[in-house]
């Protein structure tokens, strides 16, 4: 086992995702984050160089270089944010009282119960990706995935204001991203040697796992602390100035 290789790699990883996700509360420009973001770069450019020249890598660099894996990857970054988006946003929202302007004013308990079909349709979208992909193909079935995601997505940032909209956004979302993911894994198994199936498959949970970070890095530039919007209510831009 390179024991070199994955001391970098787990090191580069902690160090990226450390910073991402306490950027915002330490400062991005304190010497907190540019440290951990130049050890992240540092060992990932080193653990990268060093996979492609160790005789028995860790991972072996010249898979994630392949179209279908380098693919697989981005895309699951992305649906991954965009569904831990909706799940950082959706809650607070759904559970501010009606008096402050915007919001549902609901429980805990219903805000789960109206996150609840993203749950169900994400597991039963695994159940039937595999006769969706046998007939269209594993591509077909992460393209319609991320066209569902968005539909739901899309419903829910024009009827926001609508329980039924957040039902159908919360049945969408989830339907997508469970059929786009099981599709995912498929295609990357499928395009690697079969003794690299392992690999491969732990490397695309990565960008999964970093989704999350990236969502809330994203929603924290968009949503600056202490900002007073009009009203009491969000702007419809919020990049935009007043």
């Amino acid at each position: 086992m390179d024991i070199g290789s994955a001391l970098l790699l787990s090191t580069w990883l902690v160090a990226a995702l450390l910073a991402v996700s306490r950027g915002a509360e330490w400062g991005w420009l304190s010497s907190r984050v540019l440290t951990l973001a130049l050890l992240a770069v540092g060992c990932g450019v080193w653990w990268w160089r060093h996979g492609s020249v160790s005789r028995s890598p860790l991972i072996d660099t010249a898979l994630l270089r392949m179209p279908a894996v380098a693919a697989a990857n981005v895309v699951a970054l992305l649906i991954g944010a965009a569904m831990y988006a909706l799940l950082a946003v959706l809650p607070p929202y759904v559970q501010t009282a009606a008096a402050s302007g915007y919001g549902l004013g609901a429980s805990v308990t219903r805000c789960g119960l109206l996150l609840l079909p993203m749950a169900v349709t994400t597991f039963g979208a695994g159940l039937v990706m595999a006769p969706l992909a046998s007939r269209f193909g594993d591509r077909a079935a992460v393209a319609f995935g991320g066209l569902v995601s968005a539909l739901g997505l899309l419903v829910l940032s024009l009827w926001i204001g609508s329980v039924e909209a957040i039902v159908v956004a919360s049945f969408l979302t989830g339907f997508g991203s469970g059929l786009a993911y099981a599709a995912l894994a498929s295609m990357v198994v499928q395009a690697v040697p079969a003794a690299q199936t392992a690999v491969v498959a732990a490397v695309n949970a990565n960008p999964e796992c970093s989704a999350e970070p990236s969502a809330r890095l994203w929603l924290r530039a968009s949503f600056p602390r202490g900002r007073r919007l009009r009203r009491g209510r969000p702007s419809r831009h919020i990049g935009s100035r007043s």
